[in-house]
């Protein structure tokens, strides 16, 4: 409908939870290339699963940007966030996703309970790969006619209410005044 009636061509899938498993890529990829689509996506992604064929696939149907849900570089700490990431594993489905030339985005969130030192420099690690991975990819595609703008961000932990950590910052003073 809203190719054919607006003439849309690109598409921002802002739903993390489309994807959940390479079984709904495929439904998603066999489905675009039966009815000829043409158009761009943008998607997000849960860095818990990935291929470089899955990856491949993506980019020969449409998508252009994957964005992830980075967290953070510490099992330590995505464990405390409730996160089913794989610390070791995540930096690997970013290289593939970059080795299959999409263009990826994530945050990085610090200042959770919990956060030391250590974990930053885990976090910094990560980083580290990231900028190495985005470097090496715009090397690659640099005499291309893409403009690839791979990168992420971080932000610091603002509990707000009604949250978990909100209860947890006020039960433990780190915040001292509601208003």
């Amino acid at each position: 409908l809203l190719i054919d009636k607006y003439g849309v061509q690109g598409i921002y899938s802002y739903d993390t939870n489309m994807f959940l498993q390479e079984k709904e890529i495929n439904e998603f990829c066999d489905v675009y290339a039966s009815r000829g689509h043409t158009f761009k996506s943008a998607i997000e992604l849960r860095p818990t699963f990935g291929s470089p064929e899955m990856f491949s696939k993506l980019r020969a149907h449409g998508v252009e940007v994957t964005l992830f849900g980075i967290e953070h570089g510490s099992q330590e700490m995505l464990d405390r966030m409730k996160k089913v990431y794989d610390a070791k594993f995540t930096p690997k489905v970013y290289q593939m996703a970059l080795d299959a030339d999409l263009t990826i985005h994530g945050n990085l969130l610090f200042g959770t309970p919990g956060e030391t030192p250590k974990t930053v420099r885990e976090s910094r690690s990560l980083m580290m790969s990231l900028e190495k991975g985005i470097a090496d990819q715009g090397k690659r595609l640099k005499d291309s006619e893409r403009i690839i703008t791979s990168g992420y961000g971080w932000s610091i932990l603002i509990p707000g209410p009604p949250s978990e950590l909100y209860e947890t910052a006020m039960e433990e003073g780190y915040i001292t005044n509601e208003d």
